[in-house]
């Protein structure tokens, strides 16, 4: 089971590459309105924060390309949900190092989570927030036992992912562990387009650009409410749309610059192979 490295897609992708080159320095469309309105002065530390470059596409496209799982199996989505889990407020590399152990140990399916629970907390151990990952992925692996939806995602993709959005908010309310943003995380791997994980870079990207958004810093501010994710979630699409990206590859363009994310070298992609 395999997560995609290397940019697919024929020649697309390599064109918007060269096309985005070409009208480098003009600036995107969501920029653009923010200056009209003036909410952003041109130079400014906040435009250059956000403003794309080629470099910016190309990581994109490539974190886009890695992070999806193939083939998708009822084995493939368990463990990408569990790799969706630690990633709640974690950096890359320690998600990775974590995912890796877990896999390794042979904790890839549902059945082997809850069957050595001491295990599991041993390996959780070194994450941030040890104690609610745990009780994450122990009420994640209940769930899914009495879960059919592995079934459903796996009819949706083949019959051209028409349920997106009913897929997601099933997850989102129902499955311990993965919020609505932990959802748009788990379906982006599986080639879905328009739900977009709304996490702490989206928000201030909202904001910086105009927009009367709650930023939440998980510390003292709690998270979002349904209904803001929903609101914050259809402009970032819409800003998306008008820059002509789908609304997951512009997420993956801008978590990009400021994540710390890099191309998996051997050892990485052995671990994301695991999928």
């Amino acid at each position: 089971m395999h997560i995609q490295s290397k940019l697919t897609g024929g020649s697309a992708p390599i064109q918007k590459i060269k096309t985005f080159r070409k009208n480098t320095g003009k600036g995107d469309k969501a920029l653009e309105k923010a200056l009209k309105q003036k909410k952003l002065i041109r130079g400014s530390s906040t435009y250059k924060k956000w403003e794309l470059k080629p470099g910016d596409l190309e990581r994109g496209l490539e974190i886009k390309e890695q992070e999806q799982v193939r083939p998708i199996t009822e084995k493939s989505i368990f463990c990408a949900g569990i790799y969706c889990i630690l990633s709640a407020s974690e950096d890359y590399p320690k998600q990775m190092r974590t995912y890796n152990r877990l896999m390794r140990k042979g904790f890839d399916s549902a059945e082997k989570m809850l069957s050595n629970l001491s295990g599991l907390e041993d390996i959780l151990s070194i994450t941030r927030f040890p104690n609610e990952k745990f009780k994450r992925v122990r009420g994640y692996s209940q769930w899914w036992l009495k879960s059919n939806i592995a079934e459903k995602i796996i009819a949706d993709v083949k019959t051209g992912r028409k349920k997106e959005f009913e897929i997601r908010k099933e997850i989102a309310k129902n499955c311990p562990g993965l919020s609505y943003k932990g959802a748009a995380l788990l379906l982006g791997k599986f080639g879905y387009q328009n739900v977009v994980p709304i996490d702490i870079w989206m928000l201030r990207f909202l904001r910086d650009n105009g927009y009367d958004v709650r930023v939440s810093d998980y510390k003292t501010v709690s998270g979002l409410k349904d209904s803001e994710y929903a609101g914050y979630e259809r402009s970032f699409r819409n800003i998306a749309r008008k820059n002509g990206f789908t609304p997951m590859l512009y997420q993956c363009i801008l978590w990009g610059k400021y994540s710390k994310w890099k191309k998996a070298d051997k050892k990485h992609q052995k671990s994301l192979d695991l999928f």
